[in-house]
């Protein structure tokens, strides 16, 4: 009976074990997914930034030179 408990547990283990590496996996890749979406929110951001100055400069150059 004993070694029949122990083949019965070995299983079980392994699925308990795999079932844990597989959730291991997805919480990693859920975090270097947000991790990523955050980068690219970042990213636009400066972007949309970067724009603005360069419109903004682009206005006030020409605002100049027409007084002038």
């Amino acid at each position: 009976t004993q070694t029949s408990y122990t083949t019965m547990m070995v299983p079980m283990t392994m699925m308990t074990v795999i079932i844990i590496i597989l959730m291991i996996i997805i919480i990693i890749i859920i975090i270097i997914i947000i991790i990523i979406i955050i980068i690219i929110i970042i990213i636009i951001i400066i972007i949309i930034i970067i724009i603005i100055i360069i419109i903004t400069t682009i206005i006030i150059i020409i605002i100049i030179t027409t007084t002038t």
